[in-house]
């Protein structure tokens, strides 16, 4: 996925560590392949995140400094 678009993502990459804005890496769902090597360089939010709303918001929560709500 990302190596079809990889032009667009190392550009995304880019401008967000040029503005210091966190970058997290998220595997799709049911992605089976690696994810681009320059893409987990760039992740600077302790590894890539599985496709799930519990993990995502737990990285967000965790970056902002935000208590992790109940139940996830």
């Amino acid at each position: 996925m990302a190596m079809a678009n990889s032009y667009w993502c190392k550009y995304e990459i880019d401008v967000a560590t040029s503005y210091g804005k966190p970058i997290l890496s998220v595997k799709p769902y049911n992605y089976t392949g690696n994810i681009p090597l320059f893409i987990q360089l760039a992740d600077n939010q302790n590894g890539p995140s599985g496709f799930n709303t519990p993990a995502i918001i737990r990285k967000i929560c965790n970056q902002l400094n935000y208590p992790i709500p109940v139940g996830l």
